[in-house]
């Protein structure tokens, strides 16, 4: 039987009944309630259209709105994604109205694409943890209190207290004071970083050239015949950045006699000993200590 009765304001229709497995059902309809139930029952309350694609049913949720205008507040869709005869596929779109949202035990937590895609959910705890990264990338600002302090005053670099090592420069912002020696530790000299001039003669010799590129000695035997010349030239083992101001002094008697007659020249590779206002004699040892800074 098929009827289509109109509900007039006021009124209701309501029926009940029981179905074959013994169930009972009742059903309560007026102009602005519907209700229908099944009690203790087994069995499925379907609905639905014919339509084989797109929604085939939509479940809305209805009410007044301030205006006591009839308003609808959310609805489930229920649509096709494949109707194969057999293997037939479908969606339940659960749809919040305006700015609403889809609530699960009482948490509101929007719409799956605005909160899971635009922003998503922490990956593992939802607090930050220490970890090490291959690599760290940040596609926007990075910020926070202790970011800024990290970046504010950044913790030393090794261990917090003095250490010994290489560096290719050290720079100082201020007065270096020490309680040690500063000693040199550079590349050392030897008769080899050596070249005499004629100031030192015909057939000198070197006996020794001890020391580094800051400080070394130097011993010599002079050749016949000195000449007022370039005694000798001592090659650094590292190019100083420009002419270094290298000082000299006299070790033992026979170089302290004739020390006015010498003076010292640089460039950024080489230190030079001249002779000035006299030869040196023939056959003598001299011997120098030689101190470059620069």
């Amino acid at each position: 039987m098929r009827s289509s009765p109109n509900i007039a304001a006021g009124s209701a229709i309501v029926f009940g009944g029981t179905f074959p497995d013994g169930t009972y059902y009742n059903g309560y309809f007026t102009d602005a309630f519907a209700n229908w139930t099944n009690t203790n029952g087994t069995g499925y309350l379907k609905a639905g259209s014919t339509n084989s694609s797109g929604t085939v049913f939509e479940i809305q949720g209805n009410g007044y709105d301030s205006t006591n205008v009839s308003a609808t507040y959310g609805k489930i869709d229920f649509t096709v994604s494949a109707d194969t005869h057999g293997s037939v596929a479908g969606n339940v779109n659960l749809i919040p109205i305006g700015i609403g949202c889809v609530e699960i035990s009482g948490t509101c937590t929007g719409t799956f694409a605005t909160q899971n895609y635009a922003v998503p959910p922490a990956i593992g705890g939802v607090t930050p943890n220490a970890g090490a990264f291959t690599t760290l990338s940040a596609s926007n600002t990075v910020s926070g209190i202790g970011f800024s302090n990290y970046l504010a005053s950044p913790p030393a670099i090794g261990g917090t207290s003095a250490n010994s090592g290489s560096f290719t420069t050290l720079l100082a912002s201020s007065d270096l004071t020490t309680d040690r020696h500063v000693v040199s530790g550079a590349f050392a000299l030897s008769c080899s970083s050596l070249a005499f001039g004629s100031g030192a003669g015909t057939s000198p010799s070197c006996n020794s050239v001890t020391g580094d590129d800051h400080r070394f000695n130097v011993s010599i035997n002079t050749g016949t015949s000195p000449s007022v010349a370039t005694i000798f030239t001592i090659s650094f083992a590292n190019p100083y950045s420009a002419a270094p101001q290298c000082l000299i002094a006299p070790s033992g008697g026979n170089a302290s006699v004739v020390f006015n007659r010498v003076y010292p020249s640089s460039t950024a590779t080489t230190m030079v000993l001249n002779g000035d206002s006299a030869a040196l004699t023939s056959s003598t040892t001299y011997q120098y200590n030689i101190l470059c800074t620069g």
